[in-house]
């Protein structure tokens, strides 16, 4: 049966206010714009009938609106909108408390009832289908997140072409996997400079704004390149890198994992708290770093942070700008000591691919795809397609 989207004639609304609403322009007339019912002690909230929507106007002279929210909010149906309306001595680390506490949207209580109503409109046409289908299959993408010993070493270079020959993968019979390829340097980020692409703002809204990500914002952020990657860029104005928080980037995480089949992370080249849920649900973690004693200490350094988080992380090292050896020298057997673990990749250098590659704003495997960078980025890649399969592969495998 179709289950039709209510007007907001007919919308069932719960206002919960202790202001004069006819001095409040976006309440004014409120009770003759749909069913509104105000909450007092006997409002169930459990009721089967519901609401549609939920507006929370509080002065804020008696207890923190945002705990009316909290408490509100744990009542309601998750399909029910939560709208806080401000009030002129609203600050804007009210407004972020508000949305913690579980606020879809807050409007300011200047704008009009009209304005109001499209809002609410445009939440209830998004929480009701019109006709009930069964929800699409949800991945769980495997995460892999790429940190450096130093800066300049090309951990942004495996980043962007880890991404793209991840996609290649699927040649040769299988679908192409979904990758989502993250910028998270919120300072000087610049994989969109690769790729020669105008960076996005959405992450400078996300930390200044205290904004939790959804799916709508992820799809405002994200831009489809040629190559079959998906990219989220650093935004291009700066941010302070506290301004995230964690349960930002674990919202972030969970809905990456849920869209693509490999989420690759450009980590920020410092240590800071929203980092953690990163590390505790990623799958792999690229250390790229060279092998003189500076880099290598610092390696270590790393690692030993990342762990009070992550204990478990599983780990591999990238040696940049050196071809593997036959056998390992006194200096590489020394590393892997002091990192307790294995050099597992090799990086040549190539900077004549390398640049060529930036400055058409391509991917190696694009414009290079015979040299020796190339190749071994692509090995790779191969390496984790094949011990963290994707989704669809994985199944095909099974059967």
């Amino acid at each position: 049966m179709n289950q039709m989207i209510p007007s907001t004639q007919s919308a069932r609304i719960l206002l919960v206010t202790d202001r004069d609403t006819e001095t409040v322009p976006s309440l004014k007339g409120i009770d003759g714009r749909a069913k509104v019912t105000r909450l007092t002690e006997e409002t169930d909230l459990s009721s089967p009938e519901g609401f549609d929507c939920a507006i929370i106007a509080l002065s804020g002279e008696g207890a923190h609106p945002a705990s009316a929210i909290s408490t509100i909010r744990k009542g309601l149906s998750p399909t029910c909108t939560v709208i806080a309306i401000s009030s002129s001595n609203t600050t804007l680390t009210d407004v972020m408390d508000y949305k913690r506490a579980g606020a879809d949207d807050v409007l300011a209580d200047i704008i009009t009832s009209e304005d109001l109503w499209q809002v609410i409109q445009r939440y209830i046409a998004q929480h009701h289908a019109l006709v009930p289908v069964a929800p699409a299959p949800r991945k769980t993408g495997k995460v892999i997140t790429i940190t450096k010993s130093r800066g300049g070493i090309g951990a942004t270079t495996v980043a962007v072409n880890l991404a793209h020959a991840l996609v290649d993968t699927g040649k040769g019979g299988d679908a192409a996997p979904s990758v989502a390829l993250v910028d998270l340097d919120l300072q000087f980020g610049a994989i969109a400079s690769f790729y020669d692409q105008n960076a996005s703002d959405t992450l400078f809204h996300l930390a200044m704004k205290g904004t939790m990500p959804d799916d709508r914002i992820l799809d405002d952020w994200a831009c489809e390149m040629s190559n079959g990657v998906t990219l989220f860029s650093a935004p291009e104005k700066m941010v302070p890198f506290e301004s995230m928080d964690r349960s930002q980037t674990e919202r972030l995480i969970e809905l990456l994992k849920a869209r693509f089949d490999y989420v690759i992370i450009d980590l920020p080249h410092l240590l800071v708290d929203w980092i953690s849920p990163l590390l505790a649900q990623s799958d792999r973690l690229l250390l790229v770093t060279d092998t003189t004693v500076p880099s290598i200490r610092q390696a270590r350094r790393l690692l030993d942070a990342y762990r009070e988080d992550a204990m478990n992380l599983p780990v591999e090292i990238v040696v940049s700008q050196e071809r593997k050896p036959f056998s390992l020298k006194r200096h590489h057997r020394a590393a892997a000591r002091l990192l307790e673990m294995p050099l597992s990749h090799w990086l040549p250098p190539d900077s004549k691919a390398a640049l060529e590659a930036c400055d058409r704003g391509a991917s190696l495997l694009s414009c290079a795809p015979r040299s020796g960078l190339c190749k071994s980025i692509r090995k790779i890649a191969s390496s984790i397609s094949t011990s963290l399969p994707a989704e669809h592969t994985a199944q095909t495998q099974s059967s």
